[in-house]
């Protein structure tokens, strides 16, 4: 990690990390994650109180509508965890694998 001094005014020098175009990507995707949240059960309240004036129902599709955007809110964190978790398994397995573009022979590890 590259740092950087700031010099703030009070004259103070702190060390701040520069961030790189993947760290900056990451950030987007992760934030992203609460918005997404937030507006999938706003959908589903807005979808919810229509279909309750449309019935002439007491708030039940609105609750329903919130159970659904908490569904598809957590449906989406899922997606995301597992993505997460593939291209860390990926980058882990590139690290471990040879520099020289080889693939190792696996018949030749088991042979003494």
């Amino acid at each position: 990690m590259v740092l950087r001094s700031f010099t703030g005014p009070l004259k103070n020098r702190i060390a701040m990390p520069l961030l790189g175009p993947e760290q900056v990507k990451d950030f987007g995707r992760y934030g992203a994650v609460g918005l997404e949240m937030a507006a999938l059960v706003f959908v589903g309240v807005k979808i919810g109180e229509w279909a309750d004036a449309r019935f002439g129902t007491d708030k039940i599709f609105t609750l329903v509508g919130v159970l659904f955007g908490i569904a598809a809110g957590f449906w989406s964190l899922i997606k995301l965890t597992r993505r997460a978790n593939r291209v860390v398994a990926e980058n882990e397995a590139a690290e471990r694998s040879p520099d020289d573009g080889s693939t190792p022979d696996p018949e030749s590890e088991k042979r003494p």
